[in-house]
């Protein structure tokens, strides 16, 4: 930021104004961020010895969206539909065997929260950094009063059992302020970054990649695949649900969608092919009896994209 100046004498103060202002950083003022970020490291240590057994993992329970949020307002102005990321071009070495095995670049999403050990859905986004996934926020974070869960893995293409891609342990997660301090519904989305392993990043391993959409339409044709641990499911395979939404309050609904263990699933639309890529719209967040709710990713998805690939 410039400091006031006074000049002394007539010539300074002629010599200053004829330096030149760059108009991009003038009279800037940097917008306070809507998302709050954390690391491993922030969080009380767990130490190395635990560890995603198969025993944890069938005994972690399916995290449903908690009640008592904050509904926001719908926007009922004219929507904006962009595109934050397209789909990344497959560059698995294998000529794209990889991005079979990982259908949508869907999997299955384990953490430890207070009340215990808890599973979700996410899915791959194309990054520069080639290691972001997105899931629902209420899957990372408590909300007002809880906080950050712990040990977060992601398994792709999850199937009774870790697929040959294995584990990808977090390496940090990102989610709306709105969704920390109020529990806001229209905010659960959130993203994490993977380590990468032996140097591999997960998008180059997987073969694949969704982009990413914002400000879309509440009402159109999506394909939902997850990994729903309620009865008559048991978390272990993957499910995929194909249909069109209805708009409802400025959210959208699909009628017979997974129950829990659904949370954070993609909702992806304009695949590339049966199992390729699309472009997540949406993000699964509640459960409505038979059916599931989501809010359009709105322009905190976008931002909180724009800060993870720094």
């Amino acid at each position: 930021m410039l400091k006031p100046w006074l000049p002394a004498v007539a010539v300074t103060l002629l010599a200053a104004s004829l330096i030149p202002t760059n108009p991009a950083t003038a009279n800037t003022v940097e917008e306070p961020s809507t998302s709050t970020s954390v690391k491993p490291a922030d969080l009380p240590s767990t130490g190395d010895s635990f560890v995603w057994t198969p025993e944890r993992r069938r005994s972690a329970k399916p995290l449903d969206a908690p009640p008592g949020g904050r509904i926001a307002p719908s926007d009922a102005g004219p929507r904006s539909p962009g595109v934050v990321v397209d789909p990344a071009p497959n560059k698995s070495k294998d000529g794209g065997a990889a991005a079979v095995a990982v259908p949508y670049g869907a999997g299955k999403l384990y953490v430890r929260s207070p009340a215990g050990l808890g599973s979700c859905t996410a899915a791959i986004v194309s990054s520069p950094k080639a290691n972001l996934i997105i899931t629902a926020a209420h899957c990372l974070h408590g909300g007002p009063g809880g906080g950050w869960y712990s040990d977060v893995s992601f398994f792709p293409a999850y199937d009774n059992g870790p697929s040959r891609l294995g584990e990808w342990k977090w390496d940090g997660a990102r989610v709306p302020n709105a969704w920390i301090d109020f529990r806001e519904y229209a905010s659960d989305q959130g993203f994490v970054t993977v380590a990468n392993q032996n140097g591999h990043r997960l998008q180059d391993v997987a073969g694949i990649a969704n982009g990413l959409a914002w400000d879309d339409a509440p009402d159109q044709w999506t394909v939902e695949p997850s990994w729903p641990g309620a009865a008559p499911y048991n978390g272990q395979q993957r499910r995929t649900v194909w249909g069109r939404t209805t708009a409802s309050a400025g959210r959208a609904v699909l009628k017979n969608a997974a129950g829990n263990g659904a949370s954070g699933a993609a909702w992806l639309r304009d695949l590339t092919g049966s199992q390729g890529a699309g472009w997540i719209w949406a993000v699964h967040s509640q459960g409505r009896g038979a059916d599931a709710v989501a809010h359009p990713n709105g322009r905190v998805v976008k931002d909180m994209w724009d800060q993870v690939i720094k």
